[in-house]
């Protein structure tokens, strides 16, 4: 496997965007096609690929890994963690160390819940994802009495990523 990443100035106030993959590129088009004037980083975290494949705790540990590497490089303006397990495992922890905002991509159960409120709320995402506290707190919060269906579908993210350019 590569090396996680080689330090570049292009890092320092960037808009930094973590995958383990290309899960990722679709939010750096979002915001590139919005704001073209701002410096980009994407690192894909190739030597852990994928992230949902991994325990928790190897998943907390080479995303904050990736984040000390980045932050030894230079400053972001922002850090997305530009993939859900990545997310709902590891913000907390880069959270406490980071030199700038970090924010994540979760399950969007807050938007959902708040479309229908009757029906029930389907999660496709990794193992990692669906088993997740993070999860079941965001349940909590936004969705209170719903009935979520959870799938686990770690295969359909390997095939996006392995097949991408087909």
């Amino acid at each position: 496997r590569r090396p996680l990443i080689v330090c570049s100035a292009m890092i320092d106030q960037s808009l930094a965007f973590l995958d383990s993959g290309i899960g990722g590129l679709p939010y750096l088009d979002w915001i590139t096609s919005r704001r073209p004037d701002l410096p980009v980083s994407y690192i894909a975290d190739t030597a852990h690929f994928p992230y949902g494949e991994l325990s928790n705790a190897d998943i907390i540990q080479a995303v904050v890994q990736a984040a000390v590497k980045i932050f030894s490089c230079g400053t972001p303006r922002i850090l997305t963690v530009a993939c859900n397990t990545a997310s709902v495992a590891a913000l907390d922890e880069i959270r406490e160390f980071a030199p700038c905002p970090v924010v994540g991509t979760v399950p969007a159960v807050k938007s959902a819940a708040s479309i229908d409120n009757v029906g029930a709320i389907g999660v496709l995402a990794t193992a990692g994802t669906v088993e997740s506290a993070y999860l079941n707190r965001l349940v909590s919060a936004f969705a209170p009495g719903r009935r979520i269906v959870k799938v686990a579908a770690g295969d359909i993210v390997r095939y996006v990523e392995e097949r991408w350019l087909d």
